[in-house]
């Protein structure tokens, strides 16, 4: 996928769900997320019973980045044959796993800048 559909998905996502976190995001989508040591992985998605499920390393030191990079997964191979054949982002190809990192670094960007942004507004208006 182009980084520039990742770009416009990822702001699509933060029109449509106006997320505050990643945690409130994966609260709106209805994702658990389940926190447990898992030694080497730092997260990964799981489809389980017609159920999506992060798991997150509660050692991770950079966790909610962790979760974005889960969702970009959701959002962008959980459609594809090697995810339905696994059902966990933990088999995904490297250049899936990138779009993955990828998708988390504007997912992130844009929750900042879309806080900034509401924030300089409801500042130029007088409000807190």
């Amino acid at each position: 996928m182009m980084s520039t559909a990742i770009k416009d998905k990822c702001a699509n996502i933060h029109h449509f769900y106006q997320p505050k976190n990643m945690y409130d995001l994966c609260s709106k989508l209805e994702i658990p997320i389940v926190q447990a040591d898992l030694i080497k992985w730092r997260s990964f998605l799981q489809f389980h019973y017609n159920q999506y499920i992060i798991h997150l390393n509660d050692q991770s030191e950079y966790k909610e980045t962790a979760i974005a990079k889960e969702i970009g997964h959701f959002f962008l191979h959980s459609h594809t044959t090697q995810f339905k054949i696994s059902s966990t982002s933990i088999s995904l190809t490297k250049h899936q796993k990138a779009e993955g990192i990828l998708f988390a670094t504007l997912l992130i960007t844009d929750d900042a800048m879309y806080h900034l942004s509401s924030f300089n507004t409801k500042n130029a208006r007088g409000q807190s």
